[in-house]
């Protein structure tokens, strides 16, 4: 992980996420000049994705908006955050997420991406039996 990359703010709670995870196309992002993001399709290279959520208080909310914000850039930056007991480098799919509000209490839902493009490593097993003639 680059020492640039943003963090996750210690004073928010980690995320739940779905057991499992899920190879998707990846995606072209720009950046134009007006701070929006366009993203083009890119089918050559899957990316890892996992579903997450975090509930947060009014106050955990802010923070989270800001930190999305500010210094992910509306969710344009990658940044480190602990899943699975393992520091990861991960980014907001699509630049997005969407919430939810009831009484003091907001549900936040996500689709995070692994910023590697490196799938894990698949071992081959080749059986040879030899047949009687």
């Amino acid at each position: 992980m680059d020492s640039n990359t943003p963090l996750w703010p210690d004073s928010l709670s980690l995320p739940l996420a779905k057991p499992h995870q899920s190879v998707a196309p990846q995606n072209l992002k720009t950046v134009m000049d007006s701070g929006r993001v366009r993203n083009r399709r890119i089918l050559d290279t899957p990316l890892k994705i996992l579903e997450v959520q975090w509930n947060f208080t009014a106050d955990h909310f802010a923070v989270f908006k800001t930190f999305f914000e500010e210094q992910l850039e509306n969710g344009s930056l990658a940044f480190g955050i602990e899943i699975f007991g393992v520091e990861e480098e991960m980014a907001f799919a699509d630049s997005t997420y969407t919430f939810s509000r009831s009484d003091n209490l907001f549900t936040v839902v996500a689709v995070l991406e692994y910023a590697s493009t490196e799938l894990p490593a698949v071992t081959l097993v080749i059986v040879i039996e030899e047949v009687a003639a």
